[in-house]
């Protein structure tokens, strides 16, 4: 199934079940949900979202990596609301990426990790996001991905993303511009799924994202 292509019917009442992912770290399985969002009740449900505070979640965190954090976190859930995607665990976020595809390139527009209790990310949420990138890549005609990575973030994003083969293009006000290759993604994605294994649904369900959730944020 490829995501950026995916039609869907006129009557929608939640988010599409599109992937279930299972993730293998020193003999951990952490299941990990993936949703794309396509209906008005996602909309609420991410208007929702929107009120989660990350302080509240990372009290011992610097400051100015919180006020990042926060940002690129606001960032996404807004971008969302236009076909994003979503991971849960254990019926809880815990990740939001938004991509597109502009001209012969697919563009991340933004990635971000998202707390689940005190001072807990669910690891490789990243990862298992990225993975659903690079795979609907694979099925495109694009011949590369690009993205912008900031410097002065939390989570070392420009040595996390060199570490998927993605290399500097040029850089600026904290910001450097990266690109990788057709090539350097099917290497990469052989390598993710070593450790990050999905399956795809080839019917959807629509989901309702508010009922997933065991605890209200």
């Amino acid at each position: 199934m490829k995501i950026q292509n995916q039609k869907t019917a006129n009557v929608n009442f939640g988010a599409l079940h599109i992937a279930s992912t299972k993730n293998f770290i020193k003999g951990t399985e952490t299941p990990v949900e993936i949703y794309k969002i396509h209906s008005q009740n996602d909309i609420e449900y991410l208007n929702n979202l929107k009120k989660l505070k990350i302080k509240d979640y990372m009290p011992n965190m610097d400051k100015n990596h919180l006020e990042i954090w926060q940002t690129i976190f606001n960032m996404a859930v807004n971008q969302a609301k236009n076909s994003g995607i979503l991971a849960f665990c254990h019926n809880k976020p815990c990740g939001i990426i938004n991509f597109c595809l502009e001209r012969n390139s697919y563009k991340l527009k933004t990635i971000c990790a998202l707390p689940t209790a005190q001072e807990t990310k669910i690891p490789n949420t990243g990862n298992t996001l990225f993975s659903i990138l690079i795979n609907d890549f694979l099925k495109s005609d694009a011949s590369r991905i690009e993205l912008n990575a900031i410097t002065n973030g939390p989570f070392s994003a420009v040595s996390k993303y060199m570490a998927l083969g993605f290399k500097q293009v040029y850089g600026e006000n904290g910001i450097v511009v990266m690109r990788s290759s057709r090539d350097s993604l099917t290497n990469t994605y052989k390598k993710l799924t070593n450790f990050i294994n999905i399956k795809f649904h080839e019917n959807p369900q629509d989901v309702d994202l508010k009922l997933l959730e065991s605890e209200k944020i």
